[in-house]
């Protein structure tokens, strides 16, 4: 008679049967969090560096309008050349603080485009919140995009 798991209490006494029924659902749940974690820190950051590349982008599109020859732009026209690409990534231009600099400037000298965006972390920072209402993980993150070009 074989009985699986079986360990002998002592020599020539009866075997007792040790049941592990449980612990791959302990186990499984131990290692789902940091998996689900680790998951979604990587969405979490995904969608970050996609919301900066499009700050990065407006501020270029921006400073490309406001970098047109003498008499082609003002600064209503370049920001709302960054307001529709940030429309057009649907981020809320609401958020955005654009700060536009020698708009309509002499030939040569540089046209500067600051875009700064705040962007929530949707995942991350409620659940750490949630398990640590104490941690210093800001639910929100500041993204700053800036070009330069020079003034045709």
């Amino acid at each position: 008679l074989k009985i699986p798991y079986a360990l002998p209490i002592a020599a020539g006494a009866m075997f007792v049967v040790k049941k592990r029924d449980g612990q791959n659902l302990v186990e499984f749940a131990i290692v789902v969090v940091l998996l689900l974690a680790l998951v979604l820190g990587i969405v979490e950051f995904g969608r970050v560096w996609m919301t900066f590349q499009v700050v990065t982008n407006a501020s270029r599109e921006g400073a490309r309008v406001a970098a047109l020859p003498t008499g082609f732009s003002t600064t209503a026209d370049v920001s709302t050349k960054v307001t529709d690409y940030m429309n057009s990534a649907n981020l809320d231009p609401a958020r955005a603080n654009v700060t536009i600099a020698n708009v309509d400037g002499a030939t040569g000298t540089d046209a500067v485009v600051t875009v700064q965006y705040t962007a929530d972390l949707m995942f991350l920072g409620p659940v750490v919140r949630l398990l640590d209402s104490s941690s210093s993980l800001p639910g929100t993150v500041t993204l700053t995009g800036t070009a330069t070009m020079r003034n045709e």
